[in-house]
Formats: structure tokens, sequence, C-alpha cells
């Protein structure tokens, strides 16, 4: 199954992998899989964006928010995190969020990781 834990997972997350892990991986590869992944292995509120709306000011998009000209290039995709509260380790969930998503992602698709607005 491809299934990899991470040292720092607790036992609720470890079981909750192994209770749901043949119906995760028909569906590995997809935006489902790989939201539904992300949330499980994080807790936290993870959105997918594939394809980005057509500019309109202040209806689809806010300047200096979320305005993307000219659409994403081909084969990439957005990966949103919501983590809640004032984080202090806020790198090593950035670390590991990353590597559950190159460990999970199709190899020819790229990505950027927003999290809470910080697109990096």
């Amino acid at each position: 199954m491809g299934l990899i834990f991470r040292e720092n997972w607790d036992i609720k997350t470890k079981r909750e992998i192994i209770s749901r892990i043949i119906p995760l991986y028909r569906i590995r590869g997809t935006k489902r899989g790989l939201e539904e992944y992300l949330k499980i292995c994080t807790g936290y509120n993870v959105e997918i964006i594939e394809e980005v709306k057509c500019l309109q000011i202040g209806i689809v998009s806010h300047v200096g928010k979320d305005t993307i000209l000219g659409g994403l290039p081909p084969y990439h995709f957005i990966v949103k995190v919501n983590i809640p509260g004032h984080d202090t380790d806020f790198q090593t969930k950035r670390l590991m969020i990353e590597e559950l998503i190159d460990n999970e992602k199709p190899i020819h698709t790229k990505y950027s990781l927003n999290i809470n607005g910080d697109m990096k």
C-alpha cells in the first residue's frame, strides 16, 4: 500500500490510517485521495485547488490576496492548509506536510503549498 508511518504520529492517527488504508489506496493520486490523507495525517483542514477561476476582481479574486494571472501551469495544483491558532513549530509542520505531499502526489505534478495565507 506504500504506507509509511511517521514517528511523531499518535496512536489515533495510525489507527485511522490503518482502518482506511484500502479505500485511500483506491483513490491514491487523486485530489480527493490527497486531501483525505493529509487531513488524517495532519489533523488540519486541507483544500486542493486544481484550477483557478477566471479573474474577476472583487468577485472571484482579490488583489494582493488570491489573484493569479494566466491560471496555473499544466499539472500544477495548490495545497491550502489551515493550521488553527498560533503555531510555534511552524517549520517542522511545513516540512512534514511537504514530505507527505511529495510521497502521495503523482510524480509528474508540481504544487504550491499555502499555509494560512503563506504562499511559498
